[in-house]
């Protein structure tokens, strides 16, 4: 199965779930990666796409960690149904670990408004 192949029928199955608009041109933004990226490295077909040729092509990312993350979900999600459909033996996608980053909670004020709101009990924990 060609890369460009697979590309569109993921396309017009996620499209056939109904899935987002947001969703689908997040998809659309990652093929078109992953196919000027093959095409520089003469990759035609699915089968040709292995752990090593992944890492390459996720070390060009510009995203951010969190990003990272979530696109390479959706390279796990589109090469799964790849394999699933018989095109690929295995998933290479599943050998690449996700990369690491932390979550800092956003408080909805600052340390300064919350006294405020609370009153004069909380503002020596405000210091």
């Amino acid at each position: 199965m060609a890369i460009v192949d697979a590309c569109q029928r993921f396309e017009q199955d996620a499209k056939a779930r109904k899935l987002s608009d947001p969703t689908r041109y997040k998809y659309t933004v990652l093929f078109r990666q992953l196919k000027e990226f093959a095409t520089g490295k003469g990759i035609r077909f699915l089968a040709e796409i292995d752990v090593d040729a992944l890492t390459a092509f996720r070390a060009g990312w510009n995203d951010g960690s969190r990003s990272s993350a979530k696109k390479l979900g959706r390279l796990r999600t589109f090469l799964r149904f790849s394999e699933s459909r018989k095109w690929i033996n295995s998933n290479p996608a599943r050998k690449l670990k996700a990369p690491r980053f932390s979550v800092r909670p956003t408080l909805p004020f600052t340390s300064e408004e919350m006294p405020k709101i609370l009153g004069d009990g909380l503002s020596k924990y405000a210091e």
